[in-house]
């Protein structure tokens, strides 16, 4: 039995900005290739995140696919045949050297669209993702945990955060979430 059941048609806000077409396909907010960032934090990620590239695909919509150097995820994804950018590393334990590895790949992340021209929207889980997507003014859509969490980083941004209706709103509400930033979907996570 398939216990995620986050779809296309619920991810379809992520398009937002990048629905019109032109010649050869849909175009983005800066009149290029509509352009969607997928952004794969670790190894459990590869499995509810990546199947969204063919999604994107099939609607339409280039994507970039990036991640960090955690566990088998690099390696899972280029067995899928991704070929990420990758950003980060595994920093250990320690909120002061997380927060900081955080700051420093959203800036990595950051030059690197600065380079290649920045992406209409980002789907992905990882708190560093959310902070260069509100850095470069695209919105950011999270699927984020619902244990165990600290979702600050994502209320600052502005984040939109799919979570599972089984969970239920108010979980987020009581984690300083505004109703606006989230977006309910069947199913569990992982």
């Amino acid at each position: 039995t398939e216990i995620y059941t986050l779809s296309l048609h619920d991810a379809l806000p992520i398009s937002m900005g990048v629905t019109r077409l032109g010649e050869g396909g849909r175009v983005g907010l800066s009149g290029t290739p509509a352009c969607v960032w997928i952004d794969i934090d670790n190894p459990p990620q590869v499995q509810y995140l990546l199947p969204f590239r063919d999604a994107f695909a099939a609607a339409g919509l280039d994507t970039v696919v990036t991640a960090r150097d955690y566990g088998r995820t690099v390696e899972m994804l280029q067995a899928a045949g991704a070929r990420p950018q990758v950003f980060g590393k595994r920093v250990g334990r320690g909120t002061l050297r997380k927060g900081a590895a955080a700051v420093l790949r959203a800036h990595d992340q950051i030059r690197f669209f600065a380079g290649m021209g920045r992406p209409d929207a980002l789907l992905a889980a990882s708190r560093s993702a959310a902070v260069a997507a509100w850095r470069m003014g695209i919105p950011g859509y999270l699927i984020g945990d619902y244990e165990h969490i600290h979702l600050a980083i994502y209320r600052l941004t502005g984040s939109k955060i799919f979570y599972p209706e089984l969970v239920g709103r108010e979980h987020y509400i009581r984690h300083g979430l505004r109703e606006d930033q989230l977006i309910p979907f069947q199913g569990l996570k992982e």
